[in-house]
């Protein structure tokens, strides 16, 4: 089987995303600010599954079409 480099990788990098914006939603609560914009509070949680649901889907999908192998 042949390997190909980490920074090749649309799984490591769908990765990586995915833990940026879950940093970014522990640091800066953005859903929180929304609701301060005017957004309805009930959206809130919606959102946040939402945004799980991408990742888990997001992480799937990739992980099917996935051929090689990741070297660092």
């Amino acid at each position: 089987m042949q390997s190909k480099r980490a920074y090749k990788s649309k799984t490591l990098a769908f990765n990586l995303l995915v833990g940026l914006i879950g940093v970014a939603n522990e640091v800066a609560p953005l859903l929180d600010q929304l609701i301060a914009g005017g957004f309805h509070a009930d959206w809130v949680p919606a959102v946040r599954a939402g945004l799980l649901l991408v990742s888990v889907v997001g992480n799937a999908v990739l992980r099917a079409f996935t051929s090689e192998r990741v070297t660092l």
